[in-house]
Formats: structure tokens, sequence, C-alpha cells
């Protein structure tokens, strides 16, 4: 994958997982607060990309980041799967 064209599919691919974090949430109403940063974020990432382009490391590191925000807002801390058994 391009260098140029990683951001883009990172984007995607991020907004592909937001969609289906929200089938299936928990509470919107938490799952709404979790991924609120997400919302926050990634326009000043896109905003900012050709000014202040990031490294791939970065932007790999904040797609993570996004994803485990889905997650809890998805599950909620209290019935996150491995919570379960714990």
């Amino acid at each position: 994958m391009s260098r140029r064209r990683e951001p883009a599919v990172l984007l995607g691919a991020l907004a592909i997982c937001l969609a289906l974090s929200v089938v299936g949430a928990h509470d919107r109403c938490t799952w709404l607060l979790e991924v609120a940063p997400i919302f926050i974020g990634m326009p000043v990432l896109v905003a900012t990309y050709r000014r202040f382009p990031l490294t791939p490391l970065a932007y790999r590191l904040n797609y993570v980041h996004a994803l485990i925000l889905m997650g809890g807002g998805r599950h909620t801390p209290l019935h996150v799967p491995p919570g379960y058994w714990m």
C-alpha cells in the first residue's frame, strides 16, 4: 500500500468499523460518549493532513486507538466480552 493512500484506506476502514460498532451497541448514549473523541479527532487529522502530515506509524496508532474506543462504546466497560469471565 502506498504511503500516500494509507491514511485514506485507514479512514475508510474506520468509517466501516464505526458503522458496525453502533449496530448492536449496548447503550447508544454510552456509545456516543465513548466514540466522541473519534468525531473530534479524525476531522482534525483530515483537515491538517496536507499542512501537518503525521508519520504512517502515528496514523496506524490513531486507528488502533479509535478501534479500542469503538469496542468500549459498543460493549460498555461492564459488558466487555473478556470481562464476563474475569
